[in-house]
């Protein structure tokens, strides 16, 4: 049962991977993960011809490259073992990786692993490269993100956050007006299927996202994982809001005109018409002038606005969260509109 439930999320992965319109500077990337349906096979198969002794990576993915003051320095693609020992092992001292510590579980014959540092990481690599246990096969995209759902041990700060799992292997969590970006990577310890969340952002949203999860459970719309005792569900949403270049939201029925806008929730659908730091958090303020904009003054509600004129132009200030530092400004235009039941 185990067996099928991660084959379930394995497919899902590959068939819920979001889009992005935000440039990059990385070569895109065709098969994403192949391996995941590899599962088909594994289930087919007697139990005792499943004798996968090894830590294996779903390539292709992306990961970066960060220096001694984790400033994003690069993105590069993994495409398989021996591209991703050379570039562990090219690393200056002063370097680190978008990857979360530890990797740990139990192989298939009972061996408990822990990987702490990427040197310990590429000998397994150079170790698992002797063994022929590829799971490789095609894969299908289509764009759906992912909601973080609540949880019954207690407040979670991301409650009701996006998460976008990129076809590049980079990942967003959309975080009120704030964009948090990194990357996700699949990997199989034994026969368990473990995704790794690495995002770049300040110590709440480290300690709660980067770790290498296990996965325990998943269904058509929920993906459920672990982290030691600390359960995290994702529900799917297919609900596209950016089919529109307007955001509209349902007129009041006793206000014809006029509605209440939540902006953040319509940060995801503006393109950024310059290719920005891809693992920066980027942060969106709202204004009903250019000139409020322009000089960060009366900025409006982002999770609750009422327009003021139908068809009105907001102006939205764009910059990197840690440094204030302007990428741009843009507008988005809104538009309340009559809503019938059914």
């Amino acid at each position: 049962m185990k067996n099928i439930l991660i084959f379930l999320f394995a497919s899902l992965l590959l068939t819920n991977i979001a889009c992005e319109n935000e440039p990059v500077n990385i070569p895109d990337i065709d098969l994403v993960n192949a391996e995941l349906l590899g599962y088909i096979k594994l289930i087919s198969e007697e139990p005792e011809d499943r004798d996968f002794n090894c830590i294996e990576f779903n390539y292709s993915f992306t990961v970066f490259i960060y220096d001694e003051e984790l400033n994003f320095e690069d993105a590069i693609v993994v495409f398989d073992n021996t591209n991703f020992i050379n570039i562990l092992g090219n690393l200056e001292e002063t370097q680190s990786i978008s990857l979360s510590y530890p990797i740990a579980g139990t192989l298939n014959n009972g061996e408990q692993v822990s990987i702490n540092t990427n040197e310990e990481l590429a000998e397994a690599l150079r170790e698992c490269s002797l063994i022929n246990t590829q799971r490789r096969y095609g894969n299908a995209l289509k764009s759906c993100d992912w909601l973080v759902a609540p949880t019954e041990l207690g407040d979670n700060p991301f409650e009701g956050n996006r998460v976008s799992l990129l076809n590049d292997g980079r990942m967003l969590l959309y975080n009120n007006t704030t964009v948090y970006k990194g990357t996700w990577i699949t990997l199989y310890i034994g026969e368990v299927l473990h995704l790794n969340l690495n995002l770049n952002g300040d110590a709440e949203v480290q300690e709660f996202w980067n770790h290498n999860w296990e996965t325990i459970s998943a269904t058509e719309d929920f993906i459920e994982i672990v982290i030691e005792d600390t359960p995290l569900t994702l529900t799917r949403d297919c609900f596209d809001l950016c089919d529109t270049p307007i955001y509209e939201e349902c007129e009041f029925t006793n206000e014809p005109g006029f509605a209440d806008f939540n902006l953040s929730s319509f940060i995801r659908c503006i393109v950024l018409d310059q290719a920005t730091d891809l693992a920066s958090a980027v942060s969106y303020t709202f204004y009903q002038t250019e000139e409020e904009a322009i000089t960060n003054v009366n900025a409006i509600d982002a999770e609750q606005y009422t327009n003021t004129e139908n068809n009105q132009v907001i102006y939205v200030r764009i910059e990197y969260k840690t440094t204030n530092e302007l990428i741009e400004i843009q507008t988005i235009t809104i538009n309340a509109v009559p809503c019938t039941d059914g």
